[in-house]
């Protein structure tokens, strides 16, 4: 009796384990959908900037997109003024797919989120050995439409990504470092590259 006991339980475990592993790993690699992104922005780092994203899919078909931007540029004029320029942006959007594949994070997207701009200019000016220094901060929110096109590359470059897209933002200025507050309208090109998994 306690041999058949053994043999059934020994039996039950190895069903269970072989179906385990039948599910824990895809027989076909080309359904493996990736979860996560990492990007960086080349044409940002030809003009002197950082850029950064990490992209996230909540769904199949719905992801969360966070970028980050710094840039630093000192800027020396004819006329023995320079200006030193800083700018930080962070957006972060909600992007839904439209790709009749059901692959994540891939094909034709949409999306819609919030940005926040911090700029600090300042501009220096020497004239007869005295230095006169003007120093300005804006602090811009606003909100942004985002359309653009993901590819996923599987055999040669397994892991790798590029993203071309397109952003319309709509900002406004706080009045927290300005005695003026105004509202702006503007249209953001970008190209990311990243990887996958």
């Amino acid at each position: 009796m306690k041999t058949i006991r053994l043999s059934l339980s020994i039996a039950l475990l190895s069903f269970v384990a072989l179906n385990a592993q039948e599910h824990a790993q895809p027989t076909n690699t080309a359904d493996i959908s990736p979860k996560h992104i990492i990007k960086i922005h080349p044409i940002d780092a030809l003009g002197g900037g950082i850029g950064l994203g990490y992209e996230r899919a909540l769904t199949p078909k719905l992801s969360l997109d966070i970028e980050l931007f710094q840039q630093f540029n000192n800027v020396k004029f004819d006329n023995d003024q320079s200006e030193i320029n800083y700018n930080l942006f962070f957006e972060t959007d909600v992007r839904r797919y439209f790709s009749k594949r059901k692959k994540v994070l891939e094909g034709f997207f949409i999306g819609g989120g919030v940005l926040t701009i911090y700029n600090n200019f300042d501009r220096l000016k020497d004239e007869d050995n005295t230095t006169i220094s003007t120093d300005v901060e804006e602090l811009w929110i606003g909100a942004a439409v985002k359309f653009g096109h993901q590819w996923h590359f599987k055999k040669f470059l397994k892991g790798i990504t590029t993203e071309a897209n397109a952003s319309i933002d709509y900002r406004t200025r706080l009045g927290a470092f300005n005695r003026r507050s105004s509202n702006e309208i503007g249209v953001l090109l970008r190209v990311a590259v990243g990887y996958s998994w």
